[in-house]
C-alpha cells in the first residue's frame, strides 16, 4: 500500500518561506531607497532558477540583484517556496510589470507563461490602462510573446490605444516603426504622418510643435529623431490636399530625392508613382467603403459586441466588414436592395445623406426575408406549433411609447434573440400592414463626418419593432426605402433631427 503524503511535504516546505532558519544565502534586491534584504536556502534557490543555479555555481553568502523590485522578488521568493502566486493579494497588481521583468531576468519562463495568461484573461482593464508600458516591455522581451500577439491585436482592432495614448511619446522607435510598417494598420496615411510627427516633436526635450516656429536646429534635432520612421509613411497613397496641406510646411523633413518625386506626383499632370513605392494599407477589418473609416469600423464592432465603450475590447472579437452593396454603383432602390440583401445575415447598413454631414446607419443581426405569399395572415394562432417563428400582432402598439425604461420590454436575458417576425395589421399610419423582424440585438446610430468622435448610439428597445422588411425596408425609427424616413419611437435615442432625409449614397456590409 502506497502513501502519498505530496500535499504534506509542499506544507512543510512552505514553511521555511516564513521561517528562515538555517538559512545559507542573503539577498539583496534593489537600488538607491528601494533596497531589501531576504534570507533564502540554495538548495531551493538552485533547484527552482536557471539563474540561481549558475550564480551559486561558485559558493557565495550573498547575491546582489539591483534591476529588480524588492516587492516583486518576494512574489517570486513566496513563489519557489510554495509554487503559488497572486496578482490579487497585497495591492500585487501595481506591481504586474515589475514582475513580468523579475521573473525573465531570473529566468522563470513557466511563470512568466502564467503570469501572461493571467493578465490576458482577468486582468483585462489594467493592460489597457498600462498598455503602452506593456507593449514597449513585451516587443523588447522574446519571452514575452503571447502577450505582443495580443497587443498587437488590440491595436488591429483599436488603434488608439497606442496613438491616442497619454504615454504615446513613450513608445518606443523601434516598435514605433514596426508598427506603421503594418499594411493593415487601421488609420489613414495623413493620421499617421500627423502622429509621427506628434511623437518626434513629445521626445525629451520636446521641440515646439508649432510649424511656423520651429527653427533650423529645430527641424534638424526632428530630422535625426524621426531618421528611420518617415521612410515607412506611404506617402504616394496621400490625397494631393493632404500633401500640399500638410506635408509641403514640414518639407525639410524630407530627403530631398524622395521630396522631388512626390512634388511630380502631386501636380495637376500626376505622373504615376515611382516604381517600388509603398502600395495602400489594407486594414483586414475594412478594406472597400466610401463612407465610413476604420475608427468608426473599430466602434460600430465593440458595439455589436455590446461593448458600448469603443476602448473596451476584448481578445477574439474581430469583425470583418465584406461590402455586398454600395448605391453609387448597384443603384439606390428597394428592388437592389431586395436581390442583393435578401436572406442575408449579421449586416450593417450606413448611408451618407444628402445636404448633411451626418452618417446614419444601422445593424441587423437577422435575415433581411418574409414568407412568400400572404397566407400566413389569417392563420389562427391557436394552431400553430410553438416552433413556429412568427407571431401575428393585431395592432395595439400600447408597448410602443417612447420611453428609455429597459424593463417595458424585457431584457435579453429574459427574451433572447430568435428569427421570429410580427404582422402589424393595425391602423398606425407608420406601422399599418408590414412584416416586422424580431431582434433584440439590432441597434442604429449617427456619427459626425467633421468630428470623428461625435456618435450617437441608440440600441432597440421594442424588439418586436426592431426591423421592416416588407412594402417598407429599415430599422423600427430608420427606414430607408421606399423613401428616407425617421420616427423616433422604437429605438432608445434620438439620432437625428429630421424626420425624412435623401440618399447620397449607401453601403450594406456582411459582417463575420
Amino acid at each position: 500500500m502506497s502513501i502519498d503524503n505530496s500535499k504534506l511535504l509542499i506544507q512543510d516546505i512552505s514553511k521555511l518561506f516564513n521561517n528562515s532558519n538555517n538559512y545559507d544565502v542573503k539577498i539583496i534586491v534593489g537600488k538607491g531607497n528601494n533596497i531589501e534584504k531576504f534570507n533564502a536556502h540554495s538548495v531551493i534557490l538552485r533547484e527552482r532558477s536557471n539563474y540561481f543555479s549558475t550564480i551559486l555555481k561558485k559558493w557565495t553568502k550573498n547575491v546582489i540583484i539591483p534591476n529588480i523590485n524588492p516587492h516583486a522578488f518576494k512574489i517570486i521568493l513566496k513563489y519557489f517556496y510554495t509554487g503559488d502566486y497572486s496578482l490579487d493579494e497585497e495591492n500585487n497588481e501595481k506591481y504586474i510589470i515589475d514582475l513580468l521583468i523579475a521573473a525573465d531576468e531570473l529566468e522563470i519562463f513557466e511563470l512568466v507563461e502564467h503570469i501572461q495568461e493571467n493578465i490576458i484573461y482577468s486582468k483585462v482593464s489594467w493592460i489597457q490602462n498600462n498598455f503602452m508600458q506593456v507593449y514597449n516591455l513585451a516587443f523588447k522581451n522574446v519571452e514575452l510573446e503571447f502577450i505582443r500577439k495580443y497587443c498587437d491585436e488590440l491595436i488591429s482592432k483599436n488603434v488608439e490605444l497606442i496613438f491616442e495614448s497619454h504615454n504615446f511619446n513613450l513608445i518606443d522607435k523601434s516598435l514605433l516603426i514596426s508598427i506603421i510598417k503594418k499594411d493593415e494598420l487601421a488609420l489613414g496615411e495623413i493620421e499617421i504622418w500627423n502622429y509621427v510627427i506628434k511623437w518626434g516633436t513629445e521626445q525629451k526635450p520636446q521641440i515646439n510643435s508649432k510649424i511656423s516656429e520651429l527653427t533650423q536646429d529645430d527641424y534638424e534635432e526632428l530630422k535625426n529623431r524621426l531618421h528611420g520612421i518617415l521612410e515607412h509613411i506611404r506617402f504616394f497613397t496621400m490625397s494631393s490636399d493632404d500633401f500640399w496641406n500638410k506635408i509641403w510646411p514640414l518639407k525639410d523633413l524630407l530627403p530631398d530625392n524622395i521630396l522631388n518625386k512626390l512634388v511630380n506626383y502631386n501636380l495637376p499632370s500626376r505622373i504615376p508613382p515611382p516604381t517600388g513605392s509603398l502600395s495602400k494599407r489594407i486594414p483586414k477589418m475594412l478594406n472597400d467603403s466610401n463612407i465610413i473609416n476604420y475608427r468608426q469600423a473599430n466602434i460600430i464592432a465593440n458595439w455589436i459586441d455590446r461593448n458600448d465603450n469603443k476602448f473596451a475590447h476584448k481578445l477574439g472579437t474581430t469583425y470583418n466588414y465584406e461590402l455586398l452593396l454600395r448605391g453609387s454603383r448597384d443603384g439606390i432602390d428597394m428592388n437592389h436592395f431586395e436581390s442583393i440583401c435578401c436572406k442575408q445575415r449579421n449586416t450593417l447598413v450606413v448611408i451618407k445623406l444628402r445636404g448633411s454631414d451626418k452618417i446614419i446607419g444601422g445593424y441587423n443581426p437577422k435575415l433581411w426575408s418574409y414568407w412568400d405569399d400572404d397566407s400566413y395572415l389569417d392563420v389562427d394562432l391557436t394552431d400553430i406549433d410553438s416552433n413556429i417563428d412568427f407571431v401575428y400582432n393585431n395592432g395595439d402598439d400600447d408597448d410602443n411609447e417612447d420611453d428609455d425604461d429597459d424593463d417595458n420590454y424585457g431584457d435579453d436575458g429574459d427574451i433572447g434573440d430568435y428569427d421570429g417576425f410580427v404582422y402589424d395589421g393595425g391602423d398606425d399610419d407608420f406601422d399599418d400592414d408590414v412584416c416586422w423582424l424580431y431582434t433584440s440585438n439590432s441597434f442604429i446610430f449617427s456619427f459626425d463626418k467633421l468630428e470623428m468622435d461625435s456618435y450617437i448610439l441608440s440600441r432597440v428597445k421594442n424588439f418586436s419593432r426592431a426591423i421592416v422588411f416588407d412594402w417598407k425596408i429599415g430599422f423600427g425609427d430608420l427606414q430607408f426605402f421606399p423613401d428616407g424616413n425617421y420616427n423616433h419611437r422604437y429605438y432608445k435615442k434620438k439620432i437625428i433631427d429630421t424626420n425624412s432625409f435623401i440618399i447620397e449614397d449607401y453601403e450594406v456590409f456582411s459582417v463575420f
